[in-house]
C-alpha cells in the first residue's frame, strides 16, 4: 500500500511539472531531445529518517522512482536528508532549485520554516509537492499538498483506546519530536478526542523522535511511576515500534 501511493506521489509530481511549467518547461523538454538524456529530474527533501518508518518511505520512493526511471519518465531522483534542521531543509530546497530540478518533493520540518523557499521554487516554474508532514503555509502557485488528515487519524485511534479501557483511566500519549508541525497537529487529534472522555486522564507524554528504541527507553522510565494503575492505554503518533 505505501508503495503504491509513493508510485502515485512520484506521477504527481511529473503530471504537476508537465502541467504547471508551461512553454519554460517544453523549451527545457526540447533541449533534453536535442541531445540531453530525456526524463525529468525530481529531488526529495526528507525532514527526518532516522526511524524505520522513514526509512522505508525513502526505500519505496527509490523503488517507484527507479521503475519511473525505466520507462524513460525519470532521468534524475535525488533524496536528501534534514535531519529535524528546518534550516538545512530551506537550503536543500534552494540547492535543488540551482541544480535545475524538475519537481520537487517535500516532508516537511516546519509548517511555516519553508514558505519562502516554496516560493522560490513556485517563482522558478518548479512546482513543490508537499507529502506526509504537511501542511505547510504557503500560497505559492506551485506548491501542491497531498496530505491524510492527521487530527482526525489521531482522533479515531484515541477513541480506540479509550474505549478499550473502559471510557475511564490513563493513557501514555508517545508523542514525536518536540516542536515538530506533525507531532502538533497529532496531538490535537488527540485533545480533540479526549474531550468526549472526561474520565481519561493523560498520565504521561513521552517524547519519542518517532524511534522504536527512544520509545522503548523512555517508556521504561515512566511505566514504574504508574505501576499502580491496573490498565495503561498507549497511544503512539507513528508505527514506531
Amino acid at each position: 500500500m505505501k508503495k503504491r501511493v509513493l508510485v502515485s506521489l512520484l506521477v504527481a509530481a511529473m503530471v504537476i511539472t508537465m502541467a504547471g511549467c508551461g512553454s519554460a518547461q517544453e523549451d527545457q523538454k526540447s533541449s533534453k531531445d536535442d541531445g540531453e538524456k530525456g526524463g525529468y529530474k525530481i529531488g526529495l527533501t526528507n525532514s527526518f529518517n532516522g526511524n524505520s518508518y522513514r526509512q522505508q518511505m525513502e526505500a519505496y520512493a527509490q523503488e517507484a522512482a527507479d521503475e519511473l526511471s525505466e520507462s524513460g519518465e525519470i532521468s534524475e531522483f535525488v533524496i536528501v536528508e534534514a535531519n529535524n534542521d528546518a534550516s538545512k531543509q530551506v537550503q536543500q530546497i534552494e540547492n535543488f532549485i540551482l541544480e535545475g530540478m524538475d519537481a520537487i518533493i517535500i516532508d516537511p520540518i516546519s509548517a511555516t520554516a519553508l514558505t519562502g523557499a516554496i516560493q522560490e521554487a513556485s517563482d522558478a516554474g518548479i512546482p513543490c509537492i508537499i507529502i506526509n508532514d504537511g501542511p505547510v503555509e504557503s500560497d505559492a502557485e506551485l506548491c501542491y499538498q497531498i496530505n491524510f488528515d492527521t487530527i482526525e487519524q489521531m482522533s479515531a485511534l484515541t477513541e480506540y483506546v479509550c474505549e478499550a479501557i473502559g471510557g475511564k483511566g490513563k493513557i501514555i500519549e508517545l508523542r514525536g519530536t518536540a516542536g515538530a508541525e506533525f507531532d502538533n497537529i497529532a496531538h490535537e487529534g488527540v485533545l480533540k478526542a479526549l474531550e468526549k472522555y472526561p474520565e481519561v486522564e493523560v498520565a504521561a507524554e513521552v517524547y519519542t523522535d518517532w524511534t522504536g528504541s527512544k520509545a522503548q527507553s523512555e517508556l521504561a522510565s515512566v511505566l514504574p511511576t504508574l505501576a499502580y494503575y491496573a490498565d495503561i492505554g498507549i497511544i503512539g503518533h507513528m508505527p514506531i515500534f
